[in-house]
């Protein structure tokens, strides 16, 4: 869409949910790609953490959550780093 006063592109954000259509917001075709990567993201932390527990649980044998959840909590912290460039 184009802005009337800002003379700029922008991005309509919305979504259609079980109830129907969602509103999130107008921004920056910039902000929009970063916004859905951020999504993306999530999505993919998402399926892998569910992937870690269950290979921590089936193929390991772990059967404790609580320790479970601390490996996935390391695994976590280390995703993070090695999103923020840190491959060490």
């Amino acid at each position: 869409m184009y802005g009337a006063e800002t003379r700029k592109g922008l991005v309509e954000l919305s979504y259609e949910n079980e109830n129907g259509l969602g509103f999130i917001g107008i921004c920056t075709p910039t902000e929009a790609r970063a916004f859905a990567l951020s999504i993306i993201e999530a999505a993919e932390s998402a399926e892998t953490d569910q992937l870690v527990m269950d290979w921590l649980r089936e193929r390991i044998g772990v059967k404790d959550d609580q320790s479970a959840v601390q490996v996935l909590k390391d695994f976590r912290d280390r995703r993070e780093q090695y999103r923020k460039g840190d491959k060490t």
